[in-house]
């Protein structure tokens, strides 16, 4: 390890929520903030292609792994490719910062395969302990009104993405077997998922920072994030 790494400093920062929660542009933000601030980061919006941690894209159906791959195999890929990706990051000074990959990405497709929850918990478990190495810090960021936080998305992604969305978590054995459809259909899913995230999110054994952002309050959640990376020796 570099002799300038500290290595009591959070040297992972994920941005967590549902689509449209905010993810991207917080972790473009604070990738910016970090760099102005000396630091040297590496980021990885869910765009990023080819993704370090991704483990569905190796898949030939990356966006239905459901087709090639069963729940244990894919949470193995998962804990993997993070086992990698933090060795590799324990060689230099960078700072991570991460747009989903913790829940939002793998994590829904084991949700949408419908891994058993005592399983998803111990995977999630398992991940951290891959982890700790980077100190990490997970920004959660929340809606009360999961319905028209997911509605008002849809509207503004417009009806091609709607359709898109529809088109394939639809078709996941989760959304199947429920017989789910449409858009109400899909809101029901991820009410289901989001629970699923309340849970896993209030066990996180790290530094984390649950937000509402209902009232689009984004001035005050970003410096609630500023104080909660200072406070963990990163200079924003």
């Amino acid at each position: 390890m570099p002799a300038s790494v500290r290595t009591n400093q959070c040297r992972l920062v994920v941005f967590e929520g549902i689509m449209g929660s905010g993810k991207s542009t917080a972790t473009r933000r604070f990738s910016e903030k970090l760099a102005a601030a000396g630091s040297q980061v590496a980021t990885y919006t869910e765009a990023a292609d080819p993704h370090p941690v991704r483990a569905s894209d190796d898949l030939p159906d990356f966006f239905m792994p459901w087709m090639d791959i069963d729940t244990a195999e894919l949470g193995a890929r998962v804990r993997e490719k993070w086992a990698r990706f933090v060795a590799d990051r324990l060689q230099d000074d960078f700072v991570t910062v991460m747009d989903g990959q913790l829940f939002h990405g793998d994590l829904t497709n084991l949700f949408m395969m419908e891994m058993a929850r005592s399983e998803i918990s111990d995977h999630m478990f398992d991940l951290m302990h891959v982890l700790a190495p980077l100190r990490p810090m997970v920004v959660y960021f929340r809606q009360r009104d999961l319905q028209h936080a997911m509605r008002k998305i849809l509207e503004m992604r417009g009806p091609d993405w709607k359709e898109y969305q529809l088109g394939w978590k639809l078709r996941s054995p989760y959304a199947v077997r429920r017989q789910l459809a449409g858009v109400e259909g899909l809101i029901s899913m991820y009410r289901d998922y989001r629970g699923l995230t309340d849970t896993l999110f209030e066990v996180l054994d790290c530094p984390k920072l649950a937000l509402e952002t209902d009232d689009g309050e984004w001035a005050i959640y970003y410096r609630k994030i500023d104080e909660a990376l200072h406070g963990l020796g990163v200079p924003v």
